[in-house]
């Protein structure tokens, strides 16, 4: 290469280097090939399944799945977070992995009985059993494997989280094709999902407990967690909420074609926000790192990797809306409106991928309870909309009340945060565990 053009590529090389923190390129490329795995083989045993199950029967499974999504972040009461928080301040591994343990397993059983009433009220018609199947799957078997993803990110060794992504969905796939194979009905579906989640999830928990030797917890450790988890659980719930809440009230307020059909268009979206997962992923931690020193560090470090983001965001939204007719059409007979649905989805990668790190600032300042109010308010006025718009609009309510209100969110986390923070409050010094050495 002449000097002069390597001259002029050097500052574009820079800054570049300058937005991606050393080691961040690696940690980002085996996150994104254990999520893209996860992810692709999930969108293929999903298609399979939708072809299997047909749009009433996904509906009634999304509308399930919803209900339980909602409610799996009180079991894991911010197990990935804390656990992430934990390790990479120095927390010995065992400790993390007994307290979470033993804060799971009191948190499953009355969530498991509030899923079951809520079930009976908000999904009529859904066999108890299905609604059991699904929430075992998801409160156990999802929240041990969220677990080990947590300690192995906390210690920087990304393989681990990487391989259990993979094998999660490779595992998810395997089902869809048993399903199709066998009676291809709705709660064969119910329990493949609630065994292939356990398996992984219980499988993963040996792998640690082989690594780092027999879990240890105390009652006062288990008991300090609860208030913090509680504020991570909140904020997980709302998040998911403005995810899935939409999926449930369709098949409640409108129809369960309507609501298949919408969540065949966002487990598209999901596909296409895999790479900017990984990346995110991969800098989680440094989050805390920046934010040890308060809020406007870890913030710096979001405007850092904003750029990066919009133009990932923006590409896939793109994306999305040129590839909408073929995805619609992968999906099968009855799913043809999924273009549409698309077409006007598409936006939310862009406007997720860009709040996602300056939500995660608020996270390494030690700021959770600010983070969570404010997703809880987006939650808000995603339900106020959808109930207003959902029986009249069909998925067209659901998708303007999700662009809405998570660009309501990203509003607030880029622009209001730090005014937010010195008004309210909100939020208050980290836990003893974090300043371990």
């Amino acid at each position: 290469m002449p000097p002069h053009v390597r001259t002029a590529a050097r500052p574009w090389s820079e800054r570049l280097l300058h937005l991606v923190p050393d080691g961040v390129a690696r940690d980002t490329s085996l996150l994104f090939a254990g999520f893209s795995t996860r992810v692709l083989a999930q969108a293929f045993g999903f298609v399979l399944l939708a072809r299997a199950l047909g749009p009433a029967d996904l509906g009634r499974f999304s509308a399930v799945l919803a209900v339980t999504v909602l409610l799996s972040p009180f079991v894991e009461l911010g197990a990935y977070n804390l656990a992430v928080r934990d390790v990479t301040a120095g927390v010995e591994e065992r400790r993390v992995i007994g307290n979470t343990l033993a804060l799971t397993a009191c948190a499953l059983p009355p969530a498991l009985f509030v899923l079951l009433a809520v079930g009976r009220v908000a999904l009529p018609g859904t066999p108890w059993t299905a609604v059991a199947a699904v929430g075992v799957g998801n409160l156990l078997g999802a929240r041990l494997t969220s677990l080990f993803r947590g300690i192995f990110v906390g210690r920087g060794e990304v393989l681990g989280a990487a391989l259990i992504e993979a094998v999660t969905g490779v595992v998810y796939l395997a089902g869809a094709l048993v399903l199709g194979a066998t009676s291809k009905a709705f709660s064969t579906w119910t329990w493949i999902y609630c065994a292939q989640y356990v398996a992984v999830g219980v499988g993963g928990v040996a792998v640690l407990l082989g690594r780092f030797g027999v879990a240890r917890w105390s009652g006062g450790a288990v008991r300090a967690r609860v208030a913090e988890g509680v504020h991570f659980g909140i904020g997980a719930v709302a998040q998911s909420a403005n995810a899935e809440l939409d999926k449930a009230l369709l098949a409640r307020l409108a129809a369960l074609e309507s609501a298949g059909v919408y969540a065949a268009s966002t487990r598209a979206l999901a596909v296409a926000i895999a790479p900017a997962m990984a990346f995110f992923g991969a800098i989680y931690r440094r989050f805390f790192r920046a934010g040890a020193a308060g809020l406007p560090a870890s913030r710096r470090f979001a405007f850092q990797v904003a750029p990066a983001a919009l133009a990932y965001g923006l590409l896939a939204w793109a994306t999305i809306a040129l590839a909408a007719p073929v995805l619609a059409h992968l999906f099968g007979k009855g799913f043809a409106e999924t273009a549409s649905t698309l077409r006007w989805i598409a936006p939310l990668v862009a406007i997720e991928v860009l709040t996602y790190p300056f939500l995660d600032a608020l996270t390494g300042a030690g700021l959770q309870p600010l983070r969570t109010a404010a997703q809880v308010c987006a939650l808000g006025v995603g339900v106020v909309l959808n109930v207003l718009l959902d029986p009249r609009l069909g998925w067209r309510g659901a998708a303007i009340a999700s662009l809405v209100s998570q660009g309501a969110l990203l509003t607030f986390a880029v622009v209001a945060a730090p005014w937010a923070a010195r008004v309210t409050r909100i939020g208050g010094a980290r836990g003893k565990e974090v300043t371990a050495p």
